[in-house]
């Protein structure tokens, strides 16, 4: 991509373009592309900045009373400040889309937990309420020897009559849902 000429001077989008700061840009060009390459992977977008920069310059020029010493260096920061800008509004926007998708992974994380509990409040309303009140303090980190009080039996008793009644309930939902692989 090289620098356009140019040989009067002209107002673009950034406002008035002064030809001799354009020059002074064009000079350090193949520089100034290959910075905008390395820091945003676009020469075009490093062009366009470096036109910004030629008009930020050129009007900042026309408003001091004392001449730009070392122009091209001058306009060099202006652009390298505006590159620098751009990338980093670009990052922003990138940590602004990662932050959308961990949210949209966190609602579909949510949408499963939920699909999860009503799942579990179905399977509660089948179950009997000796095997619901066993369920439910295993839920609260209750073992089966840690229940024999509230339910007056022995851990073996209640871990082999609880298999039983899940054992059922399983047979029961397996035996609702429609046989043959017809969903």
């Amino acid at each position: 991509m090289s620098w356009p000429p140019l040989d009067a001077g002209y107002t673009d989008e950034f406002g008035p373009v002064d030809p001799e700061v354009y020059r002074a840009a064009g000079q350090f060009w193949p520089q100034a592309e290959r910075f905008a390459r390395q820091k945003l992977g676009d020469a075009a977008a490093g062009m366009r900045l470096l036109f910004k920069a030629v008009a930020i310059a050129s009007r900042r020029r026309s408003e001091m009373a004392n001449p730009i010493k070392h122009l091209t260096a001058y306009i060099f920061r202006i652009y390298a400040h505006l590159v620098l800008a751009e990338l980093k509004r670009i990052n922003g926007r990138k940590a602004l889309e990662r932050e959308h998708a961990e949210e949209l992974l966190t609602e579909s994380d949510s949408t499963e937990d939920i699909e999860r509990k009503i799942l579990i409040e179905e399977l509660c309303r089948r179950m009997d309420p000796w095997t619901r009140k066993v369920f439910e303090l295993q839920v609260l980190g209750f073992g089966f020897e840690m229940m024999e009080p509230a339910l007056g039996m022995k851990a073996n008793a209640i871990r082999a009559k609880y298999s039983k009644q899940m054992k059922r309930l399983r047979s029961e939902i397996q035996g609702r849902r429609p046989s043959g692989g017809d969903d």
